[in-house]
């Protein structure tokens, strides 16, 4: 065969007319003709391939024959310039495999290399030629499918780099390429993000840029052109699923966004836009990004306006459906959980009572839909008798008042868009009661009541700039005072302009300066006063106005600024004046009438303003029984500035006159408590006695005799009046047995005062076990309140410290509320903290009358410390060594530790605070709870004994507090952002973070305590829809079971330091709380009190949630221990007996402070909300105590009866002893 080969090479060689013989380097020497018609013919006969049915070795000769031919023909067409696409034919390369690693391509790109070395003016490209032979879409399809193998990809990466050089010089657009890179791709990859010419694609996108910077263009909006919306999301939602591309896909999903925002697409636009309606049965597409689109639109109320938009697509009943499916599918339970809480939780309540009996007659929702705009609210009025209207910026509801049927009449958009802008809604009904009109911002509307439609709504013009000038330019709806015609009133700089609204013919105009106001100027229209026009005047003052049919204004009446100007409940042209008088002692409430069908009205109520915050905030005032020329008799219940309710009446009532015009007095201010504190107040004459240091030993001995003293003193004096006036004693007795107030309670440490401070700035001083107030004070909102002594001690009482922003400091009698001192620190020390120092152990000087605990104002800029009281600034405080604090930055989001140390000597102080560490908080977390050690908390044993005997050493930290903050980050396994909850426990000394805990899908109310070595905190887990509770205990170390004996001790120190760089071993473990809690408070022993959301306090003992439950049954050892084995739900509704609040519920409940008596295992408990409820508790039984219905008179009778016996018996018994001796 090889013979025959070279015979017909031979033969070729011969039929050649001239030859040449040219020799190039990489190919072998070969014969090229100069004829090239007879070129083609030769190629053709050499081109004949013989296949072999055998299987033979003569097929590879033949392969071997046919490679070499090629190579024969390359090479000749080299020699007289073939063009390479020519070549490229001759190759004849299988274009089906989309390969450009073949042997033939290979062939070409070598060719091609050579042609351009040999004809430098004639260069072509590899890619030119490909792209002239097969085109360009089957060129980048055969480039793509190089590059997935490692034995082409260089090749494909040169014919890439020749391919975007082309693309450029034509300037073909980052679009074509996708046509080509990405579309082109007939690829098994999910999305785009994984196709072979992604990265590529990219690379152009940045070349053309840089080419072409007039034309830039942005990978975002160049595949938003390409895929078209509707479908880029559905790559962008197929690309988040898979781990690989879920980062990228991340970031071009929130350009796209950002790209829709900035476009200024409606909610509404995007959801049509994402065709989620078409998508249904697969919720996550477009469900979720259309969700974030409206979180990143609406920043105040997201949630509702997806509702909205979700019940104008799909209809309030079939979204309900939709709701309950997607809550089962993973991707939407969410989403669908807070939809579907918005539905629930929207609309107004109207309620109907019976004024006699308070019995509900009726509730209804007046209104429905979830969108912010009804947030804003009009007014509740009557129209008549039967009927009252609820108005709100979306809506109109008819309410029938007999059986609270409700008719809702949605309002324009365009309306409630302008209402929601302007803020603020003006309203009036017609003086036929047929027509409501509503005037929102420049828009206004003309409802019909009996239709429930608006028959007119058009735009009024806006004031110009030019007329505003000083005052609060607004336009108000009004009626006039004679035939109840509805006018509308705008205030400009200069006049009063009034437009009939019924009879448009109606206007006039009224100059501000013909007004008789003695000079002063309107400034604003006051809103609050809707059934009269009342202006504002410079002076503070507020004008009533009356409007007369023909439009004309005069002054009714000028009030004074202070006090409240209300409209009358029942009478619709008269206003009532509330206010202070005669230096507070009286409260005034006076009427003024607009008509003349009502009498005017004026009375005094006697009542020390001064104790209630000395004015009137606001008030409401009724005349139900009115008859014609007579004075009407009216009930007002005042709003006191310290939130107080006060009745009081004129009626002609001789208890109610006795008591001056006062019917009864509620402080409801105790409904929003914001600071509670315990204090023991003085009982006895020996607490008061004044001491100058610590009683010695002796000293201490004859306070004690003092105290037996006393007690035989109270037991003589109740032995004799127990016979002289049992009647009288035992009905005492009663009476305090109702008030669960013992007579020796101070004995026992019952004696408390829990000291309550209100949001609106009221003190009050409330005797536990009485339930009485013992004194109250207003104090104001500012002040905030801190103990500085909480029981008597050296002779002074329980001492307290107001300090209010601007650093004035009050510090009062505990006892009695008393003022002992007062200081102003925020004039010199500009912004400042407060901190209260440690107590101090003995008087520093003789002259000095008590034992003030000192209180440092540490000033923002220079950290320069002044000490208060004043006569304790001039000497040093050996308590003020080791004193560290820290406090939270919130402009830097940083948290800070401080030390404080004296610059000058003994004589001549001069404190400092110095920084000792900072730790640096992210942007974007945000701090919802912290917990601490709470003052002259007890430790129950500083070691954990478990089963075996073995002892488990308890980290015990007084400077250790907890810390807990939110973030929003991506959580593990999700494709959106979530809230992450971080825990921290962090050294108050050294800064140092002692332990850190994460957990996902954590939303707050987070509840944090903390006590001994342990913390319990709970959560909200969104994601599993419940409330967890995670306990964790901290340890020191072990000791083993034979570690500890007469021969062998273990090596402890005595003394710890916060800047020991050994941690503690921590254990943790999480549990289920079958209901949402509100507020945790921990006490001793090992308790934990849960406020749960239904009002009631659950006691949870620590053994139910310990971090050392096992997993696995309990060994003897653990069981003698008694431990409990693991079980993530915590049992609470089969404990009924740990309820401290049996069958009560304290109401809205916010908070649980609790305080320890003198008696083992007997904790004070003190809880609050709209109610409050107190209650004594003993977690370990109570066995030394007797119970407050016991007795005593029976006690001490057969105590006597028994001694008397005993004589008795004693002489019969000597008596015939004495006899029978005789016998």
């Amino acid at each position: 065969m090889r013979q025959y080969l070279l015979m017909l090479l031979g033969a070729t060689f011969l039929v050649t007319a001239t030859t040449a013989t040219v020799v190039e380097p990489g190919f072998p020497a070969l014969a090229q003709s100069r004829d090239p018609h007879s070129r083609d013919k030769g190629y053709s006969r050499l081109l004949r391939t013989h296949t072999t049915m055998d299987g033979n070795d003569d097929s590879n000769d033949e392969r071997t024959l046919t490679d070499a031919i090629q190579k024969l023909k390359v090479q000749m067409s080299l020699a007289v310039g073939v063009p390479a696409r020519k070549a490229y034919k001759l190759l004849k390369i299988d274009k089906s495999l989309y390969y450009v690693g073949t042997k033939e391509f290979k062939t070409l790109i070598k060719y091609v290399d050579e042609f351009n070395m040999k004809h430098p003016n004639k260069k072509q490209s590899v890619y030119e030629t490909l792209e002239k032979v097969e085109g360009d879409k089957t060129a980048a399809a055969m480039i793509n499918e190089g590059l997935t193998y490692p034995s082409s990809r260089l090749i494909s990466e040169r014919l890439l780099a020749e391919q975007f050089e082309s693309w450029l010089r034509e300037g073909r657009s980052p679009k074509y390429a996708v046509e080509m890179l990405l579309k082109n791709e007939d690829s098994r990859q999910a999305n785009i993000f994984e196709k072979t010419g992604w990265g590529p694609w990219l690379s152009y996108v940045d070349a053309f840029n840089r080419r072409f910077p007039a034309q830039r263009m942005s990978p975002d909006s160049v595949l938003r052109d390409v895929y078209r919306d509707k479908n880029y999301f559905l790559e962008l939602e197929k690309a988040l699923k898979n781990p690989k591309t879920k980062d990228i896909a991340q970031k071009f999903e929130t350009e796209y966004l950002a790209a829709l925002l900035h476009e200024g697409k409606s909610a509404d636009d995007v959801f049509k836009l994402f065709r989620i309606r078409v998508y249904t049965n697969h919720p996550t597409a477009g469900l979720r990004p259309w969700a974030d689109y409206v979180k990143l639109a609406d920043k105040e109320n997201p949630e509702a306006t997806m509702v909205k938009v979700l019940i104008e697509n799909f209809g309030k009943e079939t979204l309900l459906g939709k709701l309950e499916y997607w809550m089962q599918l993973p991707e939407t339970k969410e989403l669908a959980t807070e939809w579907l809480a918005v539905m629930k939780s929207s609309g107004y309540v109207s309620r109907l009572w019976d004024q006699n009996s308070g019995v509900l007659l009726w509730d209804e929702v007046t209104n429905e839909g979830p969108a912010p705009e009804e947030g804003l609210f009009g007014g509740l009025f009557s129209l008549d008798g039967d009927h009252s209207v609820v108005l709100t910026a979306a809506s109109v509801a008819m309410v029938t008042v007999k059986d609270g049927q409700v008719k809702v009449q949605t309002l324009p958009e365009s309306f409630t868009k302008e209402a929601i802008e302007a803020a603020e809604l003006s309203w009036q009904v017609g003086s036929d009661n047929t027509v409501l009109f509503v005037l929102a911002g420049s828009h206004m509307l003309q409802f019909e009541l009996a239709s429930g439609r608006a028959v007119n709504h058009f735009t009024r013009p806006e004031i110009e700039d030019s007329d505003k000038g000083d005052v609060q330019a607004t336009t108000v709806l009004r009626r006039d005072s004679e035939q109840g015609k509805v006018v509308a009133v705008t205030l400009t700089k200069d006049q009063l302009l009034l437009q009939g609204l019924e009879n448009k013919e109606d206007a006039h105009e009224i100059a501000l300066s013909s007004l008789k106001l003695d000079g002063d100027k309107v400034v604003a229209i006051d809103a609050s006063i809707s059934n009269s026009l009342v202006v504002v005047l410079a002076s503070g003052k507020r004008a009533i106005l009356k409007i007369s049919s023909a439009l004309a204004v005069e002054v009714s009446a000028v009030v004074a600024a202070e006090g409240a100007l209300m409209e009358s409940v029942t009478d619709d042209p008269v206003l009532f004046h509330a206010a202070a008088k005669s230096g507070g002692k009286l409260a005034e409430v006076t009427s003024y009438s607009l008509g003349k069908s009502v009498a005017p009205v004026s009375w005094d109520a006697e009542l020390d303003l001064a104790a209630f915050g000395g004015d009137v905030s606001r008030a409401f005032v009724g005349c139900p029984n009115t008859k014609k020329d007579s004075v009407p008799s009216c009930r007002a219940v005042l709003v006191l500035k310290d939130d107080a309710l006060i009745m009081t009446s004129n009626e002609e009532d001789a208890e109610v006159a006795s008591n001056g015009n006062v019917q009864w007095v509620r402080e409801e201010s105790l409904a929003n408590i914001k600071r509670v504190r315990w204090i023991t107040p003085a009982e006895t004459e020996i607490e008061k006695q004044a001491l100058k240091r610590i009683p010695s030993f002796m000293e201490e001995v004859e306070l004690e005799i003092k105290h037996l003293q006393h007690l035989v003193e109270k037991v003589m004096s109740f032995s004799s009046t127990l016979f002289e006036e049992g009647t009288r004693q035992r009905g005492v007795d009663r009476s305090r047995a109702a008030r669960k107030e013992p007579p020796n309670a101070h004995l026992f440490g019952f004696s408390k005062y829990i000291m309550v401070l209100t949001e609106s700035g009221k003190l009050f001083a409330i005797r536990a076990e009485a339930s009485t107030v013992a004194w109250s004070a207003f104090v104001g909102p500012e002040y905030q309140l801190s103990v500085t002594r909480d029981h008597p001690a050296l002779g002074s009482g329980a001492e307290l410290l107001l300090a209010s922003n601007s650093t004035e400091l009050i510090w009062l009698d505990g006892d009695d509320g008393h003022q002992l001192d007062a200081a102003s620190a925020g004039a010199a020390t500009g912004a400042s903290w407060v901190v209260v120092l440690p107590k101090r152990k003995h008087l520093t000087t003789d002259e000095e009358p008590t034992a003030r605990r000192t209180v440092a104002v540490v000033s923002e800029d220079t950290l320069k410390v002044s000490l208060y009281p004043k006569e304790t600034a001039e000497f040093a405080h050996p308590e003020l060594d080791n004193f560290y604090f820290y406090r939270f930055d919130k402009t830097t989001n940083v948290l800070r530790g401080y030390f404080i140390e004296n610059e000058g000597d003994a004589k001549n102080v001069d404190y400092h605070a110095r920084e000792a560490w900072s730790i640096v908080l992210p942007r974007d977390q945000k701090i919802i709870a912290t917990s601490h050690h709470h003052d002259h908390s007890v430790i129950d044993s500083a070691v954990t004994i478990t089963g075996d005997d073995s002892l488990l050493i308890k980290y015990l930290n007084p400077n250790l507090f907890g810390l807990a903050t939110v973030v929003s980050e991506p959580a593990e396994g999700d494709n959106e952002a979530s809230s992450v909850l971080h825990v921290s426990l962090i050294d108050s000394v050294a800064g140092r973070i002692i332990h850190r805990a994460r957990h996902a899908h954590a939303f707050g109310p987070v509840r944090m305590v903390q006590s001994e070595n342990w913390l319990v905190y709970s959560y909200w887990n969104a994601k599993e829809k419940r409330t967890e509770l995670v306990s964790l205990s901290l340890f020191d170390g072990a000791v083993g079971m034979h570690s500890l004996n007469p021969w062998k001790r273990p090596s402890w120190t005595d003394t710890r330091s916060s800047f020991d760089s050994k941690a503690p071993f921590v254990l943790q473990k999480s549990f289920i709380y079958p209901t949402k809690i509100t507020v945790t408070h921990g006490i001793t022993p090992q308790s934990v009190l849960v406020g749960m959301e239904t009002g009631q306090i659950f006691k949870l003992a620590r053994n139910f949630i310990d971090p050392r439950q096992p997993e696995k049954p309990l060994t003897p050892e653990e069981q003698a221990e008694g431990l409990m084995m693991y079980s993530p739900l915590v049992p609470v509704y089969n404990r009924p007996q740990a309820m401290l609040t049996y069958n009560q519920t304290v109401a809205n409940l916010n908070s649980i402070s609790t305080a320890s008596a003198e008696l083992e295992s007997t904790t004070l408990v003190f809880a609050h909300g709209l109610d409050m409820f107190y209650v004594r508790m003993t977690p370990a039984k109570s066995f030394d105590l007797l119970p407050s219905d016991f007795n005593h008179e029976m006690l001490i009778l057969l105590c006597l009866a028994f001694l008397v016996a005993t004589f008795v018996t004693k002489a019969l018994a000597r008596r015939k002893a004495l006899k029978t001796a005789w016998q």
